[in-house]
């Protein structure tokens, strides 16, 4: 069944320029926020696709996104932010809905999740997107190495959004492939 379902997104978005003409497709899969997301994921040394592929899943770049305590671009959880802000040593809680803040705070959490999950994208995405202990729970043996390995995952939401983002980030990079690079 899982399998279906990413066989098609897969094969899709391979040959995606023969499908739908890339004018269209950017209009699907917009650049906003570039700088900032240039910036930051460069000081915290996070891929800027990973970036747009994580906001365009979780907000389709609505900064003022929200679901349950997620906030902005990055839906990211007001705790976490909390726990940053503080080691930053910030007299007070950021504007979450700024998209500059919640860009810098998202790259460096993503830097933090980098760094426990080994630099596995699957761990690092299914903690960014959930929390560190679902990640934990769930990921066992799946990892990058053996991309198959992403069925595993149990809870069907989770994995699809996981494989929604895996292919937003290929489409990007095919779409933009020299957004990001230095002049």
């Amino acid at each position: 069944e899982s399998i279906e379902l990413l066989s098609p997104l897969i094969h899709r978005y391979q040959v995606i320029d023969k499908l739908i003409p890339v004018p269209i497709l950017k209009l699907y899969y917009p650049i906003y926020f570039s700088s900032f997301i240039k910036d930051y994921s460069k000081q915290f040394d996070i891929d800027p696709y990973l970036v747009l592929a994580l906001i365009r899943e979780l907000s389709l770049f609505n900064d003022m996104s929200r679901e349950d305590d997620r906030l902005g671009l990055l839906r990211l959880d007001i705790k976490v932010v909390s726990e940053l802000s503080f080691r930053k040593e910030a007299l007070m809680l950021p504007d979450i809905f700024d998209p500059k803040q919640n860009i810098y705070y998202g790259c460096h959490y993503l830097m933090h999740l980098k760094r426990l999950f080994d630099n596995d994208w699957y761990g690092m995405i299914v903690a960014f997107i959930s929390s560190f202990d679902i990640a934990n729970e769930v990921m066992g043996d799946v990892t990058m190495d053996n991309p198959e390995t992403v069925y595993k995952i149990q809870y069907s939401q989770l994995r699809d959004r996981l494989i929604t983002i895996l292919n937003d980030y290929r489409v990007y990079k095919h779409l933009y492939p020299t957004l990001f690079e230095i002049i």
